[in-house]
């Protein structure tokens, strides 16, 4: 019977080791689990684009800060909401999903327009992915969204640049001049 109960005791023992092994591997898989997640927030809300996940629904789930800068809504107002209410009409949504399963789920520095919360329209390209689970079902999308503006402005300056240098610098003046009167004369009336 002592023999019995020596056995029992080495069992239950082992079986106390293991538990408290398991536990201390969840307890360190659940440490590594908190420090990805706060690496991952850090990253995303340190990058000066926008960065955009939908659900399967096309809902949004993350609208990061860059997206808040650039678009001037701040992420409650947009989170749950619909992708197509960050575009002046349905075909920008569209689009990028019919060239994200041309390409196999991704599509890259794709140019499109976004709607600010001003109501102004904002030139963007946009490099995005489909995700999936296990069983292929596809579970949502990520897009990250980089604001052309400064871009355009930048190019428009150099080309300016480039027509006074070539003598035809007098006609884009007068055309802006001319373009700027008429604007006045619309504001006015």
């Amino acid at each position: 019977m002592e023999e019995k109960t020596q056995a029992q005791d080495q069992i239950v023992d082992e079986l106390r080791r293991q538990i408290a092994a398991l536990e201390a591997e969840r307890q360190q898989a659940e440490q590594v689990a908190r420090e990805s997640r706060q690496y991952l927030t850090r990253l995303i809300e340190s990058s000066p684009d926008a960065i955009i996940s939908t659900d399967k629904e096309g809902n949004v789930v993350l609208f990061s800060e860059g997206a808040e800068t650039v678009l001037g809504y701040r992420a409650k107002e947009v989170t749950g909401r619909n992708i197509s209410m960050l575009y002046s009409d349905e075909a920008g949504p569209r689009q990028i999903a019919r060239e994200m399963r041309k390409r196999g789920g991704s599509v890259s520095c794709f140019e499109s327009v976004l709607l600010a919360k001003d109501g102004n329209n904002i030139p963007v390209l946009v490099s995005a992915s489909a995700f999936f689970d296990e069983k292929g079902d596809e579970m949502g999308t990520i897009g990250f969204v980089r604001d052309l503006r400064d871009c355009l402005r930048l190019l428009y300056r150099q080309q300016v640049r480039l027509l006074w240098r070539q003598g035809r610098g007098c006609c884009l003046c007068l055309a802006t001049v001319r373009r700027k009167s008429e604007t006045d004369r619309w504001y006015r009336s």
